[in-house]
């Protein structure tokens, strides 16, 4: 599998419900799908492996890379990046559903009808202008397509553990985004066996 990334709790805000320590780590198959089962997003090729404790030292091994122009076919992470790697720091921020929430096709024509045709084109118009792509925790998850929480068996995955989006380190298909989303019942018991992974793209 490939080593996508980890959260080290204890370096990034608090956000409710999250651990405060321990880190949490992410593999995807090596795949053209990047190890994801589009149709059952919680049956892919991919591992969260949770760690409440970190001592010692790792051991990366690499693998036979089959580059083209720099990627990785059966990666969406730069070559350049496997080989360095690349810290993100945390900040928070307040992250509100976008048009693309099932949760917000739901409540359209309550929405409409309580607030006026006008918010429901002001939050349209910042979908696609105001609205930065920016990875994550927490919050709410982003999607470049539609939102396959729409499916009631999905409906309580509402738990962002990690959203990626493409950038000059990792490309998802045609510029999208990867996510790894939970269930707030599982995330409170920190049971990450029942994690749920996709990625779309443009």
């Amino acid at each position: 599998m490939t080593f996508l990334a980890q959260v080290d709790f204890s370096n990034v805000p608090r956000v409710p419900d999250y651990p405060a320590t321990g880190v949490l780590q992410f593999f995807i198959g090596r795949d053209i799908y990047f190890g994801a089962d589009f149709n059952h997003p919680e049956k892919g090729s991919f591992r969260v492996i949770w760690r409440e404790s970190f001592v010692g030292k790792g051991n990366l091994r690499f693998g036979k890379s089959h580059d083209k122009n720099g990627m990785d076919v059966y990666s969406p992470i730069a070559g350049d990046t496997v080989a360095r790697g690349i810290k993100l720091e945390g900040k928070r921020v307040m992250h509100e559903p976008s048009i693309d929430s099932w949760l917000f096709r739901r409540d359209l024509a309550n929405i409409a009808s309580s607030t006026g045709r006008g918010t429901v084109n002001a939050l349209v118009q910042a979908r696609f202008t105001d609205r930065p792509e920016h990875h994550h925790i927490g919050g709410h998850p982003e999607f470049t397509q539609d939102d396959w929480r729409g499916e009631r068996r999905y409906h309580g995955v509402d738990r962002v553990l990690l959203n990626l989006w493409s950038d000059d380190h990792i490309m998802w298909g045609d510029a999208g985004q990867g996510q790894f989303l939970i269930r707030r019942e599982d995330l409170l018991k920190r049971d990450f066996s029942r994690v749920f992974y996709r990625w779309d793209s443009g």
